[in-house]
Order: C-alpha cells, then sequence, then structure tokens
C-alpha cells in the first residue's frame, strides 16, 4: 500500500495572454485556461497515470486516484482535464481550502464566497459533456466551506494550506496504519503556485519557495514511522508506529522526491 500526493499548479491562465480579460470580464479575478492551458493539464494527467503505472508496478494492489480542486475556473478547468486523461475511474472534489492566496498581492478586493458555488456549478456542467469515468464525489465534506477572510495575511495563508494538507490526507494515513483497504492512493491538489510552495514546505519541513511553473509537478510519498522492538519477555519482534508530535495524529514523514518539474510538458506546442 502507498499514499501518494501530486501537487500542480493550474494551467496557462487567459489574462497572462490577453491583458484586456482584466477589462472587459465581470469577474476579472477567475480567469479560464487558455487552449494552451488545457493541453498541458491533459499532458499532466497523462504523465502522473504513466508515472504511478511505473511507481506502482508489480505490488498487485489497485490504484485511487482522488483530484482536490481549489473553486477558481482556471483549477477546476485543470482538475479535469488531469481527471480526464487519468479515467481509472478518478474522484474529483472542490475544496475551498486550496484556494489562493486571499490576499493584496493578488486581489484588489475580495473575491466573493459564492465562487464556490459557482465553481461547483460549473463542474456540473462540465462533466454533464465529458465521456471520461472520473467521477465528482459531491458528498465530500470539504476542509474548508468559505474562502479565507480578505485580507489572508502571510501566516494565515500557511496555517490554511498546512491545515488542507492534512484534512485531505490524514483519513488515507489512518487506513495506511491501520492496513484496511490495501490499495496505492494517489491524490492530486490541483492549486496556485503560492499555495504549492506552502505544501511543500509542510511536507518537507524547510522552506523551498521556488518558482512554480504552470502545471509543474510536485510531489510526495508518505513514509510511516515505524521501528523494530523485541516483545519484552520473548525473542519475538515487532513492528512499533513512532509518534510524531509534530504531526499531531500523523505518524510518519512525507518524502518530497520531485519539485515544481515541468519536463513532462517539454515539446508540448
Amino acid at each position: 500500500m502507498s499514499v501518494t500526493v501530486y501537487f500542480v499548479r493550474h494551467g496557462e491562465r487567459l489574462d497572462h495572454i490577453d491583458p484586456d480579460f482584466m477589462n472587459t470580464s465581470p469577474t476579472p479575478y477567475d480567469p479560464p485556461l487558455t487552449d494552451f492551458g488545457i493541453m498541458q493539464a491533459k499532458r499532466t494527467g497523462s504523465y502522473i497515470k504513466h508515472a504511478q503505472s511505473e511507481r506502482t508496478a508489480g505490488n498487485n494492489l489497485p490504484t485511487e486516484y482522488v483530484v482536490y480542486t481549489s473553486p477558481f475556473l482556471r483549477t477546476i478547468q485543470s482538475a479535469l482535464s488531469i481527471a480526464e486523461e487519468i479515467d481509472n475511474g478518478t474522484i474529483v472534489r472542490l475544496e475551498p481550502a486550496i484556494s489562493e492566496w486571499h490576499g493584496n498581492t493578488y486581489f484588489n478586493q475580495a473575491v466573493p464566497d459564492s465562487l464556490i458555488n459557482t465553481g461547483i456549478e460549473r463542474i456540473q456542467q462540465m462533466t454533464a459533456t465529458s465521456s471520461s469515468s472520473y467521477s465528482v464525489d459531491w458528498s465530500y465534506v470539504p476542509v474548508l466551506s468559505t474562502l479565507a477572510k480578505f485580507p489572508e495575511s502571510l501566516q494565515q495563508v500557511i496555517d490554511r494550506c498546512k491545515k488542507a494538507l492534512n484534512g485531505i490526507t490524514q483519513p488515507y494515513i489512518t487506513a495506511y496504519q491501520n492496513s484496511t483497504s490495501p490499495k496505492n492512493v494517489v491524490l492530486i491538489i490541483v492549486t496556485h503556485g503560492w499555495c504549492v510552495n506552502v505544501l511543500l514546505e509542510a511536507c518537507s519541513r524547510s522552506a523551498l519557495w521556488i518558482n512554480v511553473s504552470y502545471c509543474a509537478i510536485s510531489r510526495a510519498t508518505w513514509i510511516p514511522g515505524e521501528r523494530e522492538e523485541v516483545v519484552p519477555g520473548t525473542r519475538k519482534v515487532r513492528i512499533v508506529i513512532e509518534e510524531d508530535e509534530d504531526l499531531s495524529k500523523n505518524t510518519g514523514r512525507w518524502e518530497v522526491d520531485l519539485v515544481s518539474s515541468d519536463e513532462h510538458l517539454k515539446g508540448l506546442l
């Protein structure tokens, strides 16, 4: 069994290519992807599926893919494009806790919470015309049900993203530790560049703070904290799960082996 998390920034956004978008759109804070951005996301989905097939070859366990998306249009489009390429019964979930940093750095004023309901409607519209076998988990209870209060401070966005990481991954880590429903779990968090940095910092416990290009991929794998000890009064050896106070309920650590890679996009026209 394994638990792997991919952190993916959304694809190319329209307003960075067409400056007029900001002046003509009723929602300038929520640009869509360009056609090239859709291509980037699809290539990303194909790469993740292929990479996981290679990583888990030979363990004879089923693989479950779950895609979590921020409610912004550019992340929703990226997430659904990734899910389409993976197919394989992929599950999609909307998670406001991984939204863009809701501060003055990116927004002149507060983004309305209605963005979340708009995101739900957009997912419904997009999935209604898709022939892929992915499904949307409408019963999912998100870590946060609203956007962060504006203006969100640096420490607040760091705390929010760390909370999101724990909330998303904890059920799967618990299942791993209890050895229930053995399977390979692949969690794909489709978010924004700043949030990718925070999530990587939470996993590596060190500040990386790197430039995250469109549809760049980072990856972390859960390594359980285990050690062997002799059962008192016997010669038997048992496996003990080590407690990690820094991770609260989590016991173990994340091992980051891929950081903001866009090699899979090379040659994309």
